[in-house]
């Protein structure tokens, strides 16, 4: 054999080698991937049947909707039947090509739910090739594109790195359910205008290998009507929308859901004739199971201390009589029935909820969504310029004691005016960004969630920051130390090197301790869904972290020749401004919007925020919470102040009835 021929055999062997490497490094990752996606499916179903719960209601019953597709001109998605109920959404979508779906109704009419059961239904069959995961859109910017979106949107909310995230909706095994189109701008906002549009934009473009990818949309009627006679649409996409519950539907589910039909039985008769007020009043499964709510308890309406009577409803003219009565009910009845409703009165809880409820109205207004709340988003509650204003003050204030520690160093150095400038120059660019319109988002602690494991990729990030920085920071030390005590270069240059050191692995630990959840190393139950009520306070834990491992860096560093207490006192100083402004932010917002809403808000705002979801005024969506409806969240914004709850009218059944 010639030696070319040996070489070519030998270039084979190297190739094919590689190309095993390679295959099985592939392999690998996709098995990552696989037990990533498997983990997701686990945590959304455990979550989303909670919220179904919720949805509900106590001894809820699951009424069986009934949707009719809408037809549209061009570019639908084929095999569409003309009509479904709620136990076969599942089948019906898996018969549409391609897997688009829209659902349109009126408030109230089951949107979330049906979406929500297609959910369930799809992970009961163990089917992890596309994990259903359900986005509220208020919350999304469209300037970012809709993948880099949903990937973001599941690395905060689960927990799941962000390359993972990237992965999974790269590789498309992620089916994105997206909740609440019609919440993304205020109803006066020109159809040219709306965030809507230009999320339908996004979906339109929204690709796989098959054409266009699957996706879930929900989205009231008249909202998307609007949108669609501007010829704006989901295309290839079929459009299904609920339809009105029917009087025996309403019958049935009040006769299972009361405890006592007796007490319905003018109701019912009601319904059964085919009341026309009545029956509009309660053609919607929010409208029922707020109904049953009010009157499913053995509450106080007067000074008699009587049952309500469900026979009341009948005395009322209009439907929104009826609706705004039951309002004014609703959040008593839920307190009085819930185990834990007494920690907090109703009347302060109407207070806090309508203050909120008036904030995000102000926020819908302004174009940035009205029904999220996020708590690091509520700062603009208690006033945007005077947040900042604030913020900026007490950020003066540290860097006034930051400078006090310095100035008090200053007899302990023959040259001091090598020491205070770089902190006077600090303090202006610090108190620049206390003073930002925006905030970023919060950091998540891993050691606080019980995911952390010291890898070697945050090893290296404790190796390389402690000499680089460490390097950097000895070399201005030494610097420093050279020129302030005027002592020999080889003297300044170990002291500086050595402290430097001992800072920059302090900071280096402190980082890899409260890295981004983006940036975590995977483990293997890492996939959770996000208290949203902690994300604040974890913010905060990774700026204290950073502001002690700094100032007991420099302590250490800087103690023998200044002195301990004066080195740890100068170093958590301006540890505390380097975490809370520079590394994180959001939470120290939050405090400070929280000093300022004093007396208007609880003190402890995230634990209110949690007992109302607990209790089901609120409920959990995505990274935040929302109203229990939209309807509950408008009639706080008109009704800001606790008033008697709404009383029927004298007499008997209205002439209209």
């Amino acid at each position: 054999m010639t030696a070319s021929g040996e070489r070519s055999i030998a270039a084979q062997s190297v190739n094919l080698a590689v190309t095993g490497d390679n295959n099985h490094i592939v392999a690998g990752y996709s098995s990552k991937i696989d037990a990533t996606a498997t983990d997701l499916a686990g945590a959304v179903l455990a979550m989303e049947t909670q919220q179904v719960s919720k949805l509900l209601g106590a001894r809820g019953k699951r009424i069986d909707l009934v949707y009719q597709y809408v037809p549209e001109h061009a570019n639908t998605a084929a095999g569409a039947e003309a009509q479904g109920r709620l136990t076969e959404i599942l089948g019906y979508y898996r018969s549409l090509c391609p897997h688009r779906l829209v659902i349109t109704g009126a408030p109230g009419a089951g949107k979330t739910v049906l979406a929500l059961q297609l959910m369930l239904d799809n992970l009961d069959t163990r089917d992890v090739r596309r994990v259903p995961v359900r986005f509220s859109l208020t919350g999304w910017d469209t300037v970012l594109p809709l993948e880099d979106w949903l990937a973001q949107q599941i690395s905060v909310r689960f927990g799941i790195p962000a390359r993972h995230a990237k992965a999974l909706m790269g590789q498309r095994r992620v089916l994105p359910v997206l909740d609440g189109l019609d919440e993304m701008d205020a109803p006066d906002t020109p159809v040219e205008n709306r965030r809507a549009a230009r999320a339908l934009d996004h979906l339109d473009i929204y690709q796989d290998t098959e054409g266009s990818a699957p996706v879930i949309l929900t989205c009231r009627t008249d909202q998307y009507m609007e949108l669609a006679a501007s010829e704006v649409r989901v295309r290839d996409a079929a459009r299904v929308e609920i339809r009105p519950l029917r009087h025996e539907q309403i019958i049935e589910y009040l006769t299972d859901r009361v405890a006592s039909p007796t007490r319905w039985r003018p109701v019912l008769k009601a319904v059964a004739d085919r009341d026309r007020v009545l029956t509009k009043a309660l053609n919607s499964p929010w409208r029922l199971n707020l109904v049953t709510t009010v009157y499913e308890r053995n509450r106080v309406v007067s000074e008699s201390h009587h049952r309500a009577d469900p026979a009341e409803l009948l005395t009322f003219a209009s439907a929104a009589d009826i609706r705004d009565h039951l309002l004014s009910h609703y959040m008593s009845a839920t307190l009085g029935r819930h185990p834990d409703g007494d920690r907090y009165s109703p009347q302060r809880t109407h207070q806090w909820l309508a203050e909120i409820a008036t904030g995000l109205a102000v926020a819908e207004s302004a174009g940035s969504g009205g029904t999220d709340i996020a708590l690091h988003e509520l700062w603009p509650l208690a006033g945007v310029h005077r947040v900042r204003l604030v913020d900026g003050l007490l950020t003066s204030l540290l860097c006034l004691a930051a400078l006090a520690s310095v100035y008090g160093m200053l007899s302990l150095f023959p040259r001091p005016g090598v020491v205070a400038p770089p902190v006077e120059l600090f303090w202006l660019p610090t108190l620049w960004r206390a003073g930002k319109a925006s905030v970023p988002a919060p950091r998540t602690l891993q050691l606080h969630r019980r995911r952390f494991r010291m890898q070697r990729r945050q090893l290296r990030r404790v190796v390389m920051i402690g000499l680089l920085g460490g390097s950097l920071a000895g070399l201005l030390g030494a610097v420093a130390t050279s020129y302030a005590f005027a002592c020999p270069w080889a003297i300044a240059g170990s002291y500086g090197l050595a402290s430097g050191l001992v800072v920059g692995c302090a900071l280096g630990l402190a980082s890899a301790l409260t890295a981004p959840v983006a940036d975590a190393a995977p483990t293997k139950s890492y996939v959770q869904p996000t208290d949203p009520h902690q994300l604040v306070r974890d913010d905060l834990v990774t700026g204290l972290m950073v502001a002690v491992s700094f100032g007991a860096a420099v302590g250490l560093g800087l103690g023998p020749a200044l002195g301990l207490a004066v080195a740890c006192t100068f170093g958590l100083a301006v540890g505390l401004m380097f975490g809370l402004y520079w590394w994180g932010g959001a939470g120290r917002r939050y405090l400070v919007a929280l000093c300022c809403l004093r007396g208007r808000m609880p003190w402890k705002l995230g634990a209110f925020l949690h007992w109302a979801a607990e209790v089901e005024l609120l409920r959990i969506s995505g990274a935040g919470y929302q109203f229990r409806h939209r309807e509950l969240q408008d009639w706080l914004v008109s009704h800001p102040y606790p008033q008697e709850p709404q009383q029927a009218p004298a007499g008997s059944a209205a002439q209209s009835h």
